[in-house]
């Protein structure tokens, strides 16, 4: 009775099978695996060692139980049956909208059949039909998009009280959330002083000379609307492998384009969206909060480097990464720690200042390894040469498309 009781307590009856690590998909169950071996044969590959290889499927059942009652909640505890039996799903489906937990489905089964309960809704006890956190901010996220291009582009920081957001989220709101889990996540770094590639197009007769001038961005008197800077400012875009300055320039032969090679100057901080971390498993409840900030901003970098059609329109679609950009050029402040030493202190104290930041940095959406940067426009009375030097520049023509080829795969 006791043993029953503990059973109905924690909500699954016990299993006596033994896993390997090989044997679970999931990168956080795996590792438990890995510190918890205590036969030499598992009994789902039938793989067997003279070596400890498996462990007990037993010390898994914590953290899947834990990851499906915080997404999920268990039928029996629905008041309105209609509601439940519309919206259930299996138990082993449950775990599958989760994360596969393993290779093998006799694994999959036995934990799903493990489960007191059969069915389960998506959402949390009182909370049902809620979306997860990064679903619920992506869904914030359209709205703005759609709230800026159609309804409200210039005065959205100061909205009405009885403004009304379906999402939950205003667009500040937004805007400040991905500053919180951008700066959580470690994704403002100091740019190396690495090479940087800027493409212009030039003909053959062009008389201009290779200077900063010719071949950084445009004055703002002349500056057309970019992926990340409206009409009137200058950006100064760029990228981090010839190769993609040039994919991004090239519209096809012939032609003559002028490469400029920059270097940023040192203490420069840049946002890096072009490759994050990776998702955290959804079983480590530990890392819940960083597993939702990383799935929104895989989607929201994406959505900044999408292609967008030329039709007369882009002006308008690149609209709310312009805001993006300019959230993070002159509201967003980074506060950088830094460790002092004083000699009136008995040990060494933290300190912190505030920093804007210099650039972002996103994938191209020309090429797809190829990564791009673009620089906010520096203090009013400073020009684009404090941030970059031009340390080397040349002319290069392709009459054909063999011409332009050879060069992209050298």
């Amino acid at each position: 009775m006791g043993y029953q009781r503990d059973q109905q307590a924690r909500g699954w009856k016990g299993l006596n099978s033994h896993v390997c690590a090989n044997c679970v998909d999931d990168e956080y169950l795996a590792r438990l695996v890995s510190e918890n071996l205590t036969v030499n044969k598992c009994d789902y590959c039938a793989n067997q060692s003279q070596q400890l290889i498996a462990a007990c499927v037993e010390i898994l059942m914590v953290p899947i139980s834990n990851a499906l009652l915080y997404y999920f909640t268990p039928r029996s505890e629905i008041s309105d049956t209609d509601l439940s039996e519309w919206f259930g799903v299996a138990t082993e489906e449950a775990l599958n909208q989760l994360f596969p937990i393993g290779s093998h489905p006799a694994l999959r089964t036995a934990v799903a059949e493990a489960f007191l309960e059969t069915s389960w809704t998506k959402g949390r006890p009182g909370r049902l039909m809620e979306l997860e956190p990064h679903v619920e901010l992506q869904v914030a996220w359209d709205e703005f998009v759609e709230r800026i291009k159609t309804q409200s582009r210039y005065f959205f920081l100061t909205p009405s009280s009885d403004e009304i957001y379906l999402s939950g989220f205003s667009p500040v709101e937004v805007l400040e959330k991905i500053g919180k889990w951008v700066t959580q996540l470690g994704l403002v770094r100091p740019l190396g002083q690495q090479e940087l590639f800027r493409v212009r197009e030039r003909s053959p007769d062009a008389a201009w000379g290779l200077t900063f001038k010719e071949l950084g961005p445009p004055p703002n008197d002349i500056a057309v609307g970019g992926r990340m800077n409206p009409v009137g400012i200058s950006y100064f875009y760029a990228a981090t492998t010839r190769k993609t300055a040039l994919a991004e320039i090239f519209r096809g032969p012939p032609a003559s384009v002028a490469i400029g090679t920059f270097r940023p100057r040192s203490g420069l901080l840049v946002l890096d969206v072009s490759s994050l971390p990776s998702v955290p498993s959804p079983f480590d409840e530990n890392s819940r909060e960083q597993r939702d900030a990383i799935l929104f901003l895989q989607e929201f970098a994406k959505t900044i480097s999408r292609p967008v059609e030329k039709t007369g329109r882009e002006h308008i679609d690149y609209v709310p990464s312009q805001i993006v950009s300019e959230y993070f050029a002159k509201v967003f402040s980074f506060k950088e720690v830094k460790v002092n030493s004083d000699i009136d202190l008995p040990r060494e104290g933290v300190s912190t200042r505030s920093r804007r930041i210099n650039g972002l940095i996103y994938r191209s959406a020309v090429r797809d390894d190829g990564e791009n940067i673009v620089f906010f426009p520096p203090p009013w009375h400073e020009e684009f040469e404090s941030v970059l030097s031009l340390v080397d520049a040349q002319v290069l023509q392709f009459p054909t498309w063999p011409s332009f080829l050879n060069e992209m795969c050298n």
